[in-house]
């Protein structure tokens, strides 16, 4: 009870620093906004329901006996399957564009900026999250991999060492979180150059350490899209079958076997939240007090230090699992059983952050492809303005149903948490005192996404290239 109180009292502080707010989009950059104004008394009712469901769900569950993961879970749809090959020749085929506009004399094309900030960083993870990993199905690099794999000529690939781990899916993911923030994100030409240099790096990882074990590990968006389809309603067994699992059904089905799993799953929670971050008035003071550092300085130490936070908080709350618990189980192993119930409140949080945004930017993807190196074509007719507005009746509510978007993402990894713990501990008791420590953990996350959502932001100019579209920013 008095952990409760005091959460509730810790939900109401967060949730008042708010104010009148302003929600904040940054699919493409921080530089692009809609802004809405949410009553103060919306975001405190918010931050008491996610304290009080979250005690509730986990008081229900408490009696069940069926609580723990089934024993064998609907796999994701990448697992043993061979994609078909004419939807990878399109991942190929943006892919390619991508690059030729960093390399082509002149180019200047809006597609690789709309590509990975509207494609893969804003609408693909929906599908994800709700009909399963797509990825797979569309990946350039799946296409690329049985020929980085006849480039070893037969020769066995080498083992990729157990001590890298997820490490190089960990940084780039943190890269692309960072560089996000900056105006370069729009720059097609270095993005087609940096698409470039990322190619090459995946094939010669692939080449060297066999494709299976480079994608699975090392290739960021195989891994992105991966976390993000185990949350999604349905799945396919081992036979291909499709068939309904349950809203994170497929968390059991991700492979943690050691810290750098841990740290990518609370990466991808950090990163959804850290481009709204900068929006807000502490964001902004925290830039300019590494100012000294250079803006590129500054904005690395934010990313460091918040990411140190997030990771720290979910280690801290590890170690009071095994104290509640009475457990001898190693922390590591600990931290492992209970990092996929993470994913549910990064779900909640993208779709709070990206989800309309999507649907009113999505015009913008067909004028990039009607001219996607910028040389004056006119591939196919495009609408006349690159926003598809928003329903009327949505506008009004639409920092509430924000809102109740994350709060269903904190119950649904609250109730994952409750099911991993009766898998994880062979005593009902000590599965019952370990989700004390885990759902203050998952309350702190989502409350620091609430107060993103609900804290201020600046307007902040458009740039280059989409401010040039017809229908500006």
């Amino acid at each position: 009870m008095r952990a409760s109180a005091l959460m509730l009292l810790a939900g109401a502080a967060l949730s008042l620093l708010g104010g009148p707010a302003a929600a904040h989009f940054g699919g493409l950059g921080p530089a692009v906004e809609t802004r809405l104004d949410i009553p103060p008394w919306v975001v405190w009712v918010t931050g008491a329901t996610v304290v009080a469901v979250s005690f509730v769900v986990v008081g229900a569950f408490l009696t069940r006996a069926d609580a723990g993961l089934p024993a064998r879970a609907l796999a994701s749809a990448h697992a043993k399957r061979s994609p078909p090959r004419a939807s990878q020749a399109l991942g190929l085929a943006g892919l390619g564009l991508c690059i030729l506009a960093g390399l082509l004399p002149g180019a200047q094309g809006l597609w690789p900026a709309a590509a990975l900030w509207l494609v893969l960083w804003a609408a693909l993870p929906v599908v994800a999250y709700t009909l399963g990993d797509p990825w797979p199905r569309l990946s350039p690099f799946h296409a690329l991999a049985p020929l980085a794999d006849r480039a070893r000529r037969g020769a066995a690939p080498r083992a990729l060492p157990s001590w890298v781990g997820a490490s190089p899916a960990v940084l780039l993911l943190l890269g692309l979180v960072g560089f996000e923030s900056f105006s370069a994100a729009q720059d097609s030409v270095l993005l087609g150059r940096l698409a470039l240099a990322y190619t090459l790096l995946t094939f010669a990882g692939m080449a060297r350490y066999g494709s299976a074990d480079w994608l699975a590990e090392a290739e960021v968006f195989t891994r992105v899209f991966r976390w993000w389809g185990a949350v999604a309603p349905v799945g396919r067994d081992d036979a291909g079958k499709l068939g309904w699992r349950g809203f994170g059904g497929g968390l059991a089905a991700l492979e943690m076997r050691g810290w750098s799993d841990v740290a990518f799953t609370v990466a991808l929670l950090y990163g959804v939240n850290y481009d709204g971050f900068l929006a807000t008035a502490t964001g902004q003071a925290a830039l300019r007090a590494g100012a000294g550092l250079g803006t590129a300085g500054a904005h690395a130490v934010v990313l460091v230090a918040g990411y140190a936070l997030f990771l720290g908080a979910f280690v801290a709350c590890v170690h009071l699992v095994r104290r509640a618990a009475e457990s001898l189980a190693p922390v590591p192993r600990l931290a492992c059983a209970f990092a996929a119930a993470l994913v549910p409140i990064a779900v909640g949080y993208h779709a709070a952050h990206n989800l309309f945004y999507a649907w009113e930017h999505a015009p913008r993807v067909l004028f990039a492809l009607a001219d996607p190196l910028g040389l004056g074509w006119s591939l196919f007719h495009v609408p006349g303005s690159t926003r598809l507005p928003l329903p009327q009746a949505l506008v009004p509510v639409l920092g509430t149903v924000q809102m109740l978007l994350i709060l269903a993402g904190h119950v649904l990894a609250v109730v994952v948490a409750h099911r991993l713990a009766f898998a994880a501990f062979p005593s009902r008791v000590q599965a019952v005192r370990s989700e004390l420590p885990l759902t203050g953990a998952m309350v702190f996350y989502t409350l620091v996404g609430l107060w993103i959502l609900s804290s201020a932001v600046a307007p902040l100019p458009a740039p280059p290239p989409f401010s040039a579209l017809p229908g500006g920013v």
